[in-house]
Formats: structure tokens, C-alpha cells, sequence
């Protein structure tokens, strides 16, 4: 019975393995385009998913891959799981778990010297651990880090993940992983760049492809088409944005790389954990959801403010 599966990013397609992680005696061969398994086309089916409980099992698989967020989709996908749900979700807590926590900022963007500050290993400065700043070198353009290092052992400890590694002259990382949340939480073309290969330019709203939006319009030759082109779809036609994504669209015009918690919030400083893809109309409507809220903190703020003075005065009558 086939009741594992994986997508594959690259080609699109979903891979039939046994009751087992492992290749069904057709190997990797055993696959077949969604389409062809939702619409049971036996013509584009190779023989392993021709067999009804096979074919069941498999749109079953699909009907959840379906339901996931492309963040979810990145997390499990190229490789066999009987439940993409299942394994998505086991994917986000093992994700939440292993990430270092640091105090919520209001700074947008990190430096080493700040992300060294908020992640400090566990233990007694000077007893455990000492900070200091290094130089790389082997690079095109070395830098200044600011990192912890064992005194027990003498290694580095990883500016993100916080555990010992062996050292490297060329970067203060571990792993490659850990070097991606650093660069999302200290660069914004970075964590926009990451969001894009984990969302493709999907909106996490609404699950409109903003990204094939901006294809499509900037292959159009002229502003009217654009125009046209632009009025089918949800975004505005109006307003500071409008003359220029007519004369010259480029992509930031049409999906935005979201503080999912607002860095005004707490949410600055933060990895691709934190970063969502929103589509121009949904960054618009969270924008003015925030303004809004914000406002009336500030409100409630200053009526307590003003009934504390009022109390003061009163208890000195």
C-alpha cells in the first residue's frame, strides 16, 4: 500500500513510496503531475498510481499539501511523509524550539554588536564565557564580530544558536542555517530575498500570487495595459504609487516582507520566523489596522496618565 509521498520543488511533482520512506520498485519513477492524480488520468499515471488505494491515498496527500502555507509547503517538501500537515506542524515546533530567544525589540535591523548582546549563552560571563570582537579574514570584504567563546573549551559559540562549533576564520556561524537568520534579522534585502524562496511571492492573506502579478505587468508594453491589466485584480489604481508601477513596475510594488509582530510591537530584530510575504491591498489594510491600534493605545495611555494626576491632586486636597 503507497502511503508515503513527497513533492518535489524542482519539478513539480509528487513521488510514490511504499508503506515505508523508502522507493517503491520503481524508484523515483513512480510520480505523476497533481493534476493527473486529481483528475485520475490513467494515461499520465505510471502503474504504481493506477491502483485505487494508491490513487486515494495519494489525493488524500494532495487535498492536505493543498491546504498549507508556502512556508509549510517549504518545510516538508522534497522529501517522504505520510501527512504533510502532520509533518508541517512537527516542522514549526521543532523550529520554535531550537531557535534562540532574545528580549522584543523596536530596532528594525541588527548589528553584531546588538545580536551579540541579546544572545548570550547560558552561564557566567567571565567564568563560562568571554566577549570578544574578531576579524575575518579569506574574504572579499572582512568585518568586525562581536562573539561569545567558551572558557571551558576555548571554541566560538555560534552568534545565533549559542553552541560551541569549530573555528572558522571566515564566519562566526555554525551552519549555514544560522549565518540565513542573522543576515534576515540584519539586512532587509536579505530577509526580503528569504521570504521570497520560502513564500515565491504568495500573500499569506489573502494567497494571492502577487509575484506572477508583477511578471505579468511588467511584460506589458505600455501604461494603459498596465492599467487595464492592474484594474482585473484587487490592488488600487490610485494614488503615490500608481504613476511609477505604470512607468517602470518593480516588485517591491507589488508584495511587501511583513513584520508578522509588528517591530513598533517587539518584533525587530527578528529571522524569516518573523517575516511574512503580503500582497500591496493586505500590508495596506494591516498598516492602518496597526495605525489605528496604536492610536488608541496612545489614548488609553494618556487618560490614565491624566487620571493618575487627577488622583495625586485629589489625595493632596
Amino acid at each position: 500500500m503507497t502511503t508515503w509521498f513527497a513533492f518535489s520543488a524542482l519539478t513539480g511533482r509528487l513521488h510514490a513510496f511504499g508503506d515505508a520512506p523508502e522507493p517503491l520498485p520503481g524508484g523515483m519513477g513512480a510520480n505523476a503531475l497533481p493534476c493527473a492524480i486529481a483528475d485520475a488520468d490513467e494515461a499520465a499515471l505510471p502503474a504504481a498510481l493506477r491502483e485505487p488505494r494508491a490513487l486515494r491515498a495519494a489525493q488524500l496527500w494532495l487535498a492536505q499539501w493543498e491546504g498549507l502555507s508556502p512556508s509549510q509547503r517549504a518545510a516538508v517538501q522534497d522529501r517522504p511523509v505520510k501527512s504533510p500537515a502532520l509533518a508541517a506542524s512537527s516542522a514549526a515546533a521543532a523550529g520554535s524550539s531550537s531557535t534562540t530567544s532574545h528580549a522584543p525589540s523596536t530596532v528594525r535591523q541588527t548589528t553584531a554588536e546588538r545580536w551579540a548582546e541579546s544572545h548570550r549563552p547560558p552561564g557566567v560571563v567571565e567564568v563560562d564565557y568571554v566577549t570578544c570582537d574578531w576579524k575575518t579574514s579569506g574574504v572579499r570584504d572582512p568585518r568586525v564580530w562581536r562573539q561569545h567563546f567558551s572558557l571551558h573549551s576555548g571554541r566560538p559559540l555560534c552568534l545565533v544558536c549559542v553552541q560551541e562549533h569549530e573555528p572558522r576564520p571566515d564566519s562566526p556561524f555554525c551552519s549555514e542555517g544560522c549565518a540565513a537568520s542573522y543576515a534576515a534579522a540584519s539586512s532587509q534585502g536579505a530577509g526580503r530575498r528569504q521570504v521570497y524562496d520560502r513564500d515565491r511571492g504568495v500573500c499569506a492573506a489573502c494567497g494571492f500570487d502577487a509575484h506572477r502579478l508583477y511578471r505579468q505587468i511588467a511584460a506589458l508594453a505600455t501604461g494603459p495595459e498596465r492599467m487595464q491589466a492592474l484594474q482585473r485584480t484587487h490592488y488600487p489604481t490610485k494614488g503615490d504609487r500608481i504613476g511609477r508601477l505604470l512607468r517602470d513596475p518593480k516588485e517591491g510594488d507589488f508584495w511587501e516582507a511583513d513584520h508578522i509582530l509588528p517591530v513598533e510591537e517587539g518584533g525587530g530584530e527578528s529571522d524569516l520566523s518573523n517575516l511574512q510575504t503580503l500582497c500591496v491591498p493586505c500590508h495596506a489594510d494591516k498598516t492602518r489596522r496597526q495605525a489605528q491600534s496604536s492610536k488608541e493605545r496612545k489614548r488609553q495611555a494618556a487618560a490614565k496618565g491624566t487620571a493618575d494626576l487627577r488622583s495625586f491632586f485629589a489625595g493632596k486636597a
